[in-house]
């Protein structure tokens, strides 16, 4: 607790032997096929809808961009959302474009009257956007014990020589200008 050192989830991925593994995890996660599994009777669906939503996200980014943004942000926050956009006016049928969202810029929302979760508050573009939970999948990973609506942060226990680390970098990089 006392010598804990938390560093920025903006600054962790800056920091170079961060970036490698990061590399690695963006490199390689997307490599993975996407199984679907009926929960009940453990029949895999390989022609389910979410698998093409999942290979075609949106019109902007493909299926590995989406897996490995999210695999790096999980690796660095223990956090990673997807929002889930469905045609206007549909109400609840089911999504036709999956965005990532980094995790920096989405918080969990407590309900007043004591719910555990009613949504998510969304920042973008300066403004903050409330978004219903049904429409956002969260990754998770473990829980945070400041608040168990997110997920463990990964990077806390090297905190300290990631920031010693760029520190040093810093120092180097200026003695040598000199």
């Amino acid at each position: 607790p006392g010598n804990t050192v938390r560093v920025s989830s903006a600054d962790i991925p800056r920091n170079s032997v961060v970036a490698i593994c990061l590399g690695w995890i963006g490199d390689n996660f997307p490599e993975a096929q996407m199984v679907i599994r009926d929960r009940k009777s453990g029949i895999v669906n390989g022609e389910h809808p979410a698998r093409a939503l999942v290979e075609k996200p949106n019109p902007f980014y493909d299926c590995a961009s989406l897996w490995a943004a999210t695999a790096m942000d999980y690796a660095v926050t223990g956090n990673a959302y997807w929002l889930k956009l469905r045609p206007k006016g549909s109400g609840r049928l089911a999504p036709t474009e999956l965005w990532w969202m980094p995790s920096g810029l989405v918080e969990p929302i407590a309900g007043s009257r004591g719910e555990f979760l009613v949504g998510y508050s969304y920042r973008c573009g300066g403004e903050d956007v409330r978004l219903a939970a049904s429409d956002v999948v969260h990754f998770r990973f473990s829980l945070d014990g400041n608040d168990p609506r997110k997920g463990a942060h990964r990077v806390d226990a090297v905190g300290r020589e990631i920031a010693t680390d760029d520190d040093a970098s810093s120092y180097m990089q200026s003695v040598l200008k000199n």
